[in-house]
């Protein structure tokens, strides 16, 4: 699968699925997007947490949310994205899961390995990703590592298979 190419030779990311990434939020809603709710839930964001976030977080947890739920919010639609860069992924996560509600046209191979990233993204890097947010304490440590053994238990042998 071809989602990423070298950054000496190009700045950007190669394949069908990466070249749309810089254009994801051009691409119009599809109302039917397929709900994905794999892995461990998302944790509930304290209100001191929700205020500490950046706009591409607070995007994140929701695009996430809305995957998870098979609803999209309106207003999250109208949201716009960070712009794709490789020491960015949160950025380029959200940018897959823009995709992904969205009318991209991808069929066959290109789809299944969209669906690849996109299980991936909601099932074990954002869930991660906020567990470390919330308990970022050294002392919560030992629990954050079990969660994110966890999270890749869920993925199964899949994930190393591609």
């Amino acid at each position: 699968m071809a989602l990423v190419c070298q950054t000496k030779n190009y700045p950007g990311h190669g394949g069908p699925i990466g070249k749309l990434l810089d254009s994801a939020t051009d691409f119009e809603i599809n109302p039917n997007f397929t709900r994905i709710s794999v892995g461990p839930p998302l944790i509930k964001l304290p209100d001191k947490v929700i205020q500490d976030l950046s706009t591409d977080q607070h995007y994140g947890y929701k695009i996430v949310c809305a995957v998870r739920d098979g609803v999209l919010p309106a207003g999250l639609a109208l949201l716009e994205i960070g712009p794709v860069n490789h020491s960015r992924w949160l950025t380029t996560a959200n940018r897959l899961l823009r995709l992904w509600v969205s009318k991209h046209g991808h069929k066959g191979k290109n789809l299944k390995n969209l669906h690849f990233v996109v299980e991936f993204i909601i099932g074990m890097y954002y869930p991660c990703w906020f567990n470390v947010k919330v308990k970022h304490s050294w002392i919560k440590g030992l629990g954050t590592s079990s969660f994110n053994w966890t999270a890749v238990s869920h993925r199964g042998r899949t994930c190393w298979t591609l």
